[in-house]
């Protein structure tokens, strides 16, 4: 918190948005998926900074393979454009909400097929 890094490694997830003022930094930095060798060929520790009032989300793959009825997926490009437009949200739960009714609307009468998980992180100036 003092220095207001995040030290991270993405172990083969989708890569997490950081967001400040509609700024969109992708976590990528990390290795292959965890379980996928015996042994990680390589790992490539991240290191951001992280501004105040920025927001850091992470998500499953269960969030962007959502499809509608013309088999289009909600893909990372429509999740990023939805929480850019949302920077001025100091509320996650609600945030998460309207996420959750962006996606139901989407899908229009597809089924879910995977889970769909997201954990968001506001981190206020003082």
């Amino acid at each position: 918190m003092k220095t207001k890094e995040l030290h991270y490694v993405n172990a083969g997830h989708n890569p997490p948005f950081l967001i400040h003022d509609k700024v969109v930094y992708m976590l990528n930095e990390g290795s292959t998926g965890l379980g996928m060798f015996e042994e990680l060929p390589f790992i490539h520790p991240g290191k951001v900074f992280i501004p105040g009032n920025a927001m850091l989300h992470c998500y499953t793959d269960g969030i962007t393979d959502v499809e509608n009825d013309s088999g289009q997926d909600f893909g990372m490009d429509r999740l990023r454009e939805f929480l850019t437009s949302k920077t001025q949200f100091q509320n996650i739960e609600e945030l998460h909400g309207q996420l959750v009714a962006n996606l139901f609307a989407f899908k229009q009468t597809r089924n879910y097929t995977d889970d769909i998980t997201l954990l968001s992180c506001l981190f206020k100036s003082k």
